[in-house]
């Protein structure tokens, strides 16, 4: 009789462990809607469940991992961008600032705001954009086709698992 219940036990962890995998797939779904939060709580669920998963849902936390860390990565270049156009622009307005400052200095701030901004910074907060537009697809794509695979019953990447 306790046998009867170990395995009944274990059903219901494994179909639990396969929702909490989809319910991850949607943390990482949501992410680029809330700003990453959602992304975050995702791979911890991730790093806590994968070591007592069996192989195929253990395939699916590896491959949410890595999504997480990724996005993270395309997230951190991004920021990184931004803050590099921000700055030159930043630097552009402090030089129109300070560099004239005669009697008539209204004039002169007004004439030197006229001075197009480097091409630097115009190139960084684009390469921001793509950069948050790529994480945004990457975490989306990336999670549709996890959970699609899931829902198959298919493992992702190489783990010997059927394909």
């Amino acid at each position: 009789m306790s046998d009867t219940g170990s395995s009944g036990a274990a059903a219901r962890t494994q179909s639990d462990d396969r929702a909490l995998a989809f319910v991850v797939y949607a943390m990482h779904f949501l992410s680029p809607f809330v700003f990453g939060l959602t992304a975050l709580i995702g791979v911890a669920i991730a790093y806590v469940r994968k070591p007592e998963a069996e192989p195929l849902l253990c395939s699916h936390y590896r491959f949410q991992i890595r999504v997480f860390w990724v996005g993270f990565a395309l997230s951190v270049v991004a920021a990184f961008a931004v803050m590099i156009g921000l700055g030159l622009i930043l630097w552009e307005l402090g030089n129109a600032f300070l560099s004239n400052m005669p009697a008539d200095a209204v004039d002169a701030v007004s004439r030197d705001l006229d001075v197009n901004l480097p091409v630097a910074a115009f190139v960084s907060l684009i390469v921001a954009a793509c950069a948050w537009v790529a994480t945004a697809f990457w975490m989306i794509i990336a999670s549709v086709a996890g959970a699609l695979r899931l829902s198959a019953g298919r493992p992702v990447g190489r783990s010997g698992g059927p394909t």
